[in-house]
């Protein structure tokens, strides 16, 4: 919602691979994105586009992060600079999805990744804060929205 409130465009893009390997169908991931849609609404945070990709690794996607093709998806028709925009994350993977799309890496630390584990990182992030909230307050005080 802070990001909304400075007329930020914010969109979801996620692997869910669980759905080609059967772990889950795809009315289980539609329901729950509806309530995560629903929970963030009601927090006053309004998300402008949710992008899945369903495939696994070998099925060689254009959509699977770290390839950019659901950003490119989000941001279609839209005037949108990448190059002064944030992708954030909470893995290596969404750092490398962001060097690929031309945004601005964040990760945060919410998530598996450990700063411990930064020298084995095969890439470095733009800039790392310890959770989403953090991440927000700095884009926020640093930069204008597009």
């Amino acid at each position: 919602s802070l990001l909304n409130q400075k007329r930020y465009l914010i969109f979801v893009i996620s692997n869910q691979a669980g759905i080609s390997k059967g772990i889950y169908s795809q009315n289980t991931l539609n329901e729950i994105t509806k309530d995560m849609l629903k929970e963030l609404n009601k927090s006053g945070a309004k998300i402008d586009g949710v992008y899945y990709c369903i495939h696994r690794d070998e099925d060689n996607c254009a959509c699977r992060k770290p390839k950019s093709g659901l950003i490119e998806s989000a941001i279609k028709n839209k005037k949108i600079n990448l190059s002064n925009s944030f992708f954030i994350g909470d893995t290596i993977r969404d750092v490398q999805t962001a060097k690929a799309a031309g945004c601005k890496s964040i990760l945060v630390l919410s998530g598996k990744e450990k700063l411990s584990h930064r020298k084995n990182w095969e890439i470095q992030p733009d800039f790392i804060f310890k959770d989403l909230y953090e991440a927000a307050k700095f884009i926020l005080n640093h930069h204008n929205p597009i």
